[in-house]
């Protein structure tokens, strides 16, 4: 790297954060993933960006990827598509470091991910278990790793006790369990409490445990852990945690599932549009129900939770539905196991139902084709209805190909984004998705082989602001069209 000048202490470098995507011990699923990271900020003119993957920590392998001066990126953050194949099933490094005009840099900051092609190809065959009770050695709510509709919640053993924590888990009855997964703070910061050695043991009655050997961990350094059973039936679970970093062991989340039973739901025999709900406890938060009802009172609408979604479930039904909807969320993708996804990108990657995906369902659109191809959105803003009026204000949304889409929308318009992550028009070009609006990002694109958008914005929204209210009208009006066809 070039040489380190003297500067004033109001023009330092300040390094980038490598909070983005991937984040510490994320899974990524394809080859050549995209990394994201958070820009940099001060020093002297245009900054530039060093970039190093690698199989060990070190940086020292052979097999060294290597990327100089990349650009920083519009807004807040910076993208770098991988452009040669990693190994599959391999655990990689990678760094940043930021330079400025004048030869200043800042020291490396170092990440690391997993490559696994195949940990979103199959719908994980496993549903959700949520124990009907639970409690633990600490005075912190124990629920606080139930709430998985806040990502802000969080256990946390009692400050300054170093004896050995539990969490104990009821399930109301002998239950099958496939899979837990756990997750503390995803960054890779040692002092938010991760767990460094714990274990899990089962019970039938509460009172005699057995310890699960294959979960003893003696040196995590992660954030995330996950294990898989074959066979485990209990009553009880109970998470044993002997080291932790930090004052205090903490647990953002912990999810426990068991094997996919039950049969679909019947659908109404009428017309109707199925809707996913991507929040994480599976539902909505936008009129998108009532906006439906009011412009096409001769359709039904039926939500299904995402986590229970999958062509599977699809060609099961006893009446498809006329268009699928997968709705926005308030997701923050680095703090989810990814692979409750696995059933509905299964359906965008094989099903031919006309779809609209809005803002998160839009990027799980693009992170069916890999889970980093998604990134924190680039704009420093205070709130998402300050963004819809500097979107305003600006009035630079431009159409860029003519679609029914747009039928009744101004060839420039206005619209309210709720969603704090973005997709790239190069990774458009990579799966083979045309753009059809943007901004300095894709605000509405479209599947190249069938009949499957995607919005950045929420057309549902009843504000003055809102020009592209027609949108979603227009595509319910283009799937029916295609019906009748």
């Amino acid at each position: 790297m070039p040489k380190k000048y003297k500067l004033k202490r109001a023009k330092y470098l300040e390094p980038p954060v490598l909070d983005n995507n991937p984040v510490w011990d994320s899974v990524v699923t394809s080859l050549m993933p995209m990394l994201s990271f958070t820009n940099a900020s001060k020093g002297i003119g245009d900054r530039f960006y060093s970039v190093q993957i690698s199989k060990v920590h070190t940086f020292n392998y052979k097999t060294l990827i290597e990327y100089e001066n990349v650009p920083e990126g519009v807004g807040n953050t910076t993208s770098l598509i991988v452009d040669i194949e990693l190994e599959d099933k391999t655990l990689y490094y990678w760094r940043v470091s930021v330079s400025d005009q004048e030869g200043n840099h800042t020291d490396w900051l170092m990440s690391r991910f997993y490559v696994d092609t195949e940990y979103c190809n199959l719908p994980s065959e496993l549903r959700r278990l949520v124990p009907v009770h639970a409690e633990s050695s600490g005075k912190s709510p124990v629920s606080n790793v139930l709430n998985y509709a806040c990502f802000n919640s969080y256990w946390h053993s009692d400050y300054g006790n170093q004896e050995t924590q539990w969490l104990q888990f009821d399930f109301g009855k002998e239950t099958e369990i496939s899979k837990i997964w756990t997750l503390s703070n995803p960054t890779a910061d040692e002092e938010t409490g991760w767990l460094i050695e714990f274990h899990w043991e089962k019970s039938l009655n509460g009172n005699s445990w057995e310890v699960l050997e294959k979960t003893i961990t003696t040196k995590h350094r992660s954030g995330k852990s996950e294990f898989d059973f074959n066979g485990l039936n209990t009553r009880y679970m109970r998470l044993v945690i002997k080291k932790w970093t930090g004052m205090a062991a903490r647990i953002n989340d912990i999810r426990f599932y068991t094997p996919l039973s039950g049969k679909p739901p019947k659908m109404p025999f009428a017309d109707y549009v199925l809707i996913v709900g991507t929040q994480q406890d599976g539902s909505i938060h936008t009129p998108l129900l009532d906006t439906l009802e009011k412009e096409f009172p001769e359709l039904k609408t039926v939500v299904v939770p995402f986590y229970d979604f999958s062509s599977d479930f699809i060609e099961n039904l006893n009446h498809q539905p006329k268009a699928v909807i997968l709705s926005s969320n308030w997701v923050d993708y680095a703090k989810v196991p990814i692979f409750e996804y696995n059933g509905l990108f299964d359906f965008i990657r094989n099903s031919d139902i006309p779809t609209l995906g809005i803002a998160g369902g839009m990027h799980l659109q693009y992170m069916t084709y890999c889970t980093s191809y998604v990134r924190r959105i680039g704009y420093d803003v205070n709130d998402e209805m300050e963004l819809a009026e500097m979107r305003k204000k600006e009035k630079n949304f431009v159409r860029q190909k003519d679609s029914p889409l747009f039928h009744g929308v101004a060839s420039k318009f206005t619209a309210v984004e709720l969603s704090k992550w973005e997709v790239l028009e190069e990774i458009s070009e990579v799966i083979e998705y045309e753009i059809l609006a943007d901004f300095d990002y894709p605000m509405v694109v479209k599947n190249k082989l069938k009949e499957m958008y995607g919005v950045q914005f929420i057309p549902e929204i009843g504000a003055s602001f809102n020009m592209a209210q027609n949108v979603l009208q227009n595509f319910v009006k283009l799937a029916l069209d295609i019906h009748e066809a």
